[in-house]
């Protein structure tokens, strides 16, 4: 009788604050011949302690995380301790931003939630080879953001620095709480606020109160 060899899993680590999209997500992977989930997290110092114990093959990381840190900044200090083990981010937002953010600061791929099941195990099957992954609607709009073409939303014109300020604005923190968060000056907060709301066409601070809300409701921050 010949037997197969036996093939070895990778090792999966989810991080994601919604419960129901990590159950999901292992769902899916679990479901495959070659992945299996060694662990979950909802927030930037669960995930880091679950790494540090599972030692995990691939890491799915949501941009959104519990808490004040996000997603980014869980890819930029795994990328601190480790150069080399293949980061999956995965979003609800649009935005072209973020898909920039998140490859600059270290991740080797970039998907959306809107994409199908088969996708996701496509992605992490391509960033395990050593290949840098995009989904179909992340690689539109990158090429649309290299080509300089309008993408009719107003916030791609953001600066990085602006996209943070607009994004706690979204989230209900106070002009003090950003300042200190950000390790800016009041002055400046102020500065980059008027920068957003020339750049938003909108008229005052109640304007772009009212327009980051909306956002920060819309992408479930």
């Amino acid at each position: 009788m010949i037997m197969e060899p036996s093939i070895t899993k990778k090792k999966v680590l989810i991080v994601d604050d919604h419960p129901l999209i990590r159950h999901g997500l292992r769902e899916i992977l679990d479901l495959t011949d070659t992945l299996t989930v060694c662990g979950e997290a909802e927030c930037f110092n669960e995930a880091l302690r679950v790494f540090h114990d599972t030692t995990p093959d691939v890491l799915i990381v949501d941009i959104s995380l519990k808490g004040s840190q996000t997603g980014i900044d869980l890819v930029r200090q795994i990328r601190e301790e480790d150069t080399t083990v293949p980061i999956l981010c995965l979003s609800l937002y649009r935005e072209n931003w973020y898909t920039e953010e998140a490859m600059q600061s270290g991740a080797n791929g970039f998907i959306s939630k809107n994409e199908d099941a088969g996708e996701l195990v496509r992605a992490v099957e391509t960033i395990l080879r050593g290949r840098d992954y995009l989904s179909e609607e992340a690689q539109y709009r990158s090429r649309i953001s290299d080509a300089n073409v309008d993408t009719g939303n107003p916030l791609d014109s953001l600066s990085r620095r602006e996209r943070q300020v607009y994004e706690l604005i979204g989230m209900g923190h106070t002009s003090d709480e950003i300042a200190k968060k950000l390790c800016i000056a009041p002055k400046t907060l102020f500065n980059h606020r008027d920068k957003i709301r020339s750049k938003l066409a909108l008229a005052s601070y109640q304007e772009l109160l009212q327009h980051a809300t909306r956002w920060a409701i819309a992408n479930e921050k």
